[in-house]
């Protein structure tokens, strides 16, 4: 069992929340009629490695960061 504290986002009861329920319990209540309405959840990934290069991050760095298998994952993205 996943200790409670160690979720972001939990279920109801405590558990760890599904994805396709985190989308549309929260996710797609979130961004609907905001600018980032259709923005995916993975898209924010992509943000965060782009905020990692920008900030002068090593790209071994944004690799661990991501759990790319491999740097050229990385870079290729």
């Amino acid at each position: 069992m996943i200790h409670r504290d160690a979720l972001v986002f939990g279920s109801p009861h405590g558990g760890a929340l599904r994805l396709s329920n985190f989308r549309h319990r929260v996710w797609y209540p979130a961004v609907k009629g905001t600018d980032f309405e259709g923005l995916r959840i993975h898209d924010l990934r992509h943000t965060a490695a782009s905020v990692l290069i920008y900030q002068g991050s090593h790209p071994k760095i944004v690799q661990q960061h991501l759990g790319h298998s491999s740097i050229v994952v990385t870079m290729d993205r």
